[in-house]
């Protein structure tokens, strides 16, 4: 495993982040024609509810962490 990193040095990285998802969704809402952006907030939420009992330190079962390795989402 890699060196362990807090989250508090990532922090620089939210502003450019959130700055160039804005305007690829933008694109995309050109592209297709219709407002793609929409599904930001859904998408983002899912992830959240599916990240957050890791990365709050609540216990969870060894196969969950497991199943979110094997989808890359840790």
């Amino acid at each position: 495993m890699g060196r362990q990193t807090y989250i508090y040095c990532f922090l620089r990285c939210i502003p450019p982040l959130r700055i160039l998802l804005s305007r690829i969704l933008k694109c995309l809402d050109k592209y297709f024609g219709c407002r793609v952006s929409v599904l930001q907030i859904p998408v983002s939420a899912v992830f959240f509810a599916l990240c957050y009992p890791v990365i709050s330190g609540l216990p969870v079962p060894k196969d969950y962490i497991a199943g979110m390795k094997i989808m890359k989402i840790l």
